[in-house]
């Protein structure tokens, strides 16, 4: 079974994952089996530690990638394809800047600037009908 084969596989399978997710694994795995010196099937825990390690990615990317890695093995072992040689791999520490959002008071001032429909606003709002903050545009 070709690579392409089984990350083809893996793809149409793997339908926990959003569509958006699933397309930019899919990104790295092919970058991975182009990379490296064996299949997917033969390498190692060491070619996988290599492989990310080996770019200048930032913490972010690193973290994605080998996402990308064990979500593929994992389901690989499970197909027994072979042995989930990414479950030691461990994520990066992502330390991420904290995200001004929008108060009540650039809320309002946000969405008046928005009625006079000659300014576009890019705004970060608390949608209080869900939980957590969501970005959209006042137009």
């Amino acid at each position: 079974m070709t690579d392409d084969t089984i990350l083809s596989l893996w793809a149409a399978e793997v339908d926990r994952l959003a569509e958006s997710t699933r397309t930019e694994y899919r990104r790295y795995l092919d970058h991975l089996a182009r990379d490296l010196d064996v299949s997917l099937r033969e390498a190692t825990t060491l070619d996988l530690k290599a492989w990310p390690a080996e770019r200048d990615w930032a913490p972010p990317t690193r973290a994605y990638a080998i996402r990308a890695l064990k979500s593929l093995y994992r389901w690989m072992a499970a197909e027994q394809l072979c042995d989930d040689v990414a479950a030691p791999l461990k994520l990066p520490p992502v330390t991420e800047p904290p995200v001004r959002v929008a108060d009540d008071v650039i809320h309002r001032a946000l969405m008046a600037a928005a009625q006079s429909k000659r300014v576009s606003v890019a705004a970060t709002i608390r949608n209080k009908g869900h939980a957590g903050w969501h970005g959209g545009v006042v137009a």
